[in-house]
């Protein structure tokens, strides 16, 4: 008999079978690796999780029987939400964010070709990005974005290689020309780039009368600082802030945030944001020893290998610049190799008719 897609909201009897759907997607192996417990704790235990805005795709044909509340096997998932108000206390209800769209891999049992299997997972995807356009629609939401960053849809943080997430990348065959195809323009691009640091000799965190200065944002005494959404989006991250300091005048010439996963048995992957070197020093290789000084400090940590990752702005042409120039500066005078990827935000304007016909 025929299987047929059937779209619904959340469950609760849903947990296991969703991060079941994460493993079985081709994004469980580039995107991060984690355990359900994380998910859950990060994602559907959220006190920014609203179950009405997570939809399921589920299959299902007559000769399943319903029991424990489950009504077929779930394939794929889409997870909307929004981004704060203004002094971040509670949400900004007048848009709506698309934070991730999965479809599984369709199960062996069905011996689809290549092709076939694409075609089977388009019509998923294009199923569920019409079920949460409805849903925001319904709330009387006409502009809605597609690509989680920061500070918007707040789900997903740490879970992605450890990092923040920084929008769909631009070479994802599956998203983009889906969301083209319905009417989404790029509003926002981000340049990420990353490398791995297998060694770092020596630990020296003076060099040239510079120092960095590291302040942990997560310790308590600094709580009253973070605000509400933040504590709910960030809660699986360690976020650590340096500054590249002058030591004779004690002037602060630079600084970036770092973010990691808050369990340190399984840190090795670092997240780079909001490099800044101070105007009047851009061009006096100071960005080039900050790299250097906060690779040896991040090393000497746990003394094993690390992965990192810098996320630029398109719009932020200097700290691009300043990265350029430094090319992951290596202690041992060698450039490292880097890959550098564009991710993408997209927006769309619900027409007029869907928003009036989802309201009645």
């Amino acid at each position: 008999m025929a299987k047929k897609i059937i779209i619904r909201s959340f469950r609760n009897t849903d947990y296991s079978q969703i991060f079941n759907i994460w493993e079985s997607s081709t994004y469980h192996k580039t995107w991060g690796n984690f355990t359900s417990d994380d998910f859950y704790a990060q994602v559907l235990g959220s006190l920014l999780f609203d179950p009405e805005f997570f939809i399921l795709a589920v299959e299902h044909d007559d000769t399943q029987k319903y029991h424990f509340g489950m009504d077929g096997t779930p394939v794929g998932f889409v997870h909307g939400g929004f981004a704060p108000n203004a002094d971040r206390t509670g949400i900004d209800p007048s848009e709506g964010h698309i934070a991730m769209l999965v479809v599984r891999e369709p199960h062996e049992s069905r011996k689809l070709s290549p092709q076939k299997a694409e075609q089977w997972k388009n019509k998923i995807r294009q199923m569920l990005l019409t079920a949460i356009e409805e849903k925001f629609a319904s709330r009387g939401i006409r502009r809605i974005h597609a690509g989680a960053n920061y500070p918007n849809a707040p789900f997903y943080y740490g879970l992605l290689k450890g990092g923040e997430p920084n929008g769909i990348p631009e070479n994802d065959a599956c998203l983009c020309p889906l969301l083209k195809a319905n009417g989404y323009v790029p509003e926002k691009r981000n340049f990420v780039y990353s490398a791995s640091v297998e060694h770092m000799p020596g630990s020296i965190f003076i060099l040239q009368n510079l120092m960095i200065h590291q302040e942990s944002v997560n310790k308590p005494k600094h709580v009253q600082k973070i605000s509400w959404w933040d504590q709910c989006a960030r809660a699986s991250l360690s976020i650590e802030r340096y500054s590249l300091i002058h030591v004779p005048n004690q002037k602060v010439l630079g600084s970036i945030t770092v973010t990691s996963r808050s369990d340190a048995r399984t840190t090795n992957h670092y997240s780079l944001h909001n490099l800044q070197i101070l105007e009047p020093y851009r061009k006096l290789q100071y960005a080039k020893l900050f790299m250097n000084m906060l690779f040896r400090r991040l090393y000497s940590r746990y003394h094993r290998p690390f992965s990192v990752e810098l996320t630029i702005p398109e719009e932020n042409l200097p700290a691009k610049k300043t990265f350029l120039s430094t090319h992951f500066f290596m202690p041992n005078g060698q450039m490292e190799k880097f890959h550098e990827e564009k991710c993408c935000v997209f927006q769309r304007d619900l027409p007029e008719d869907l928003l009036q016909k989802a309201q009645k």
